[in-house]
């Protein structure tokens, strides 16, 4: 014997039952300024490093060094590439180049590979 079901056969509309998704654009705001929060949390380490909270006594100098110059220019390049992330409104040059580079993926990782070569003779070995 077949058992019958005690639900009613009401339609349910699918946009009532289920969250709205973000538009891709919130989202890429939303990434956007993660990226913003971040570099301004490292940049903020940076500031305080040896000036207030943290030391750096126990460090060798060649990191000091490292940290303190480079990794902060980097930290400064990077917000300055979430911040331009921010107002970009026209993605389509950009993604072309994406295009490109995923179309011809090994032509792009021999030239890069090549090119990092031949910098690192001549920088390295000072021979220009």
């Amino acid at each position: 014997m077949r058992r019958q079901s005690n639900r009613t056969t009401e339609p349910v509309v699918a946009g009532a039952t289920a969250r709205a998704s973000p538009s891709p654009r919130a989202a890429e705001r939303r990434i956007v300024a993660v990226g913003v929060l971040l570099t301004t949390i490292v940049l903020a380490y940076f500031y305080a490093a040896d000036h207030s909270l943290f030391s750096m006594r126990r460090m060798t100098p060649i990191f000091q060094y490292l940290l303190m110059v480079n990794d902060s220019k980097t930290a400064w390049l990077t917000l300055g590439v979430c911040v331009a992330a921010a107002f970009w409104k026209y993605p389509v040059p950009l993604l072309k180049i994406v295009d490109f580079v995923s179309v011809h993926v090994t032509t792009v990782v021999t030239a890069t590979v090549a090119l990092l070569a031949l910098g690192a003779i001549f920088v390295y070995h000072n021979t220009g």
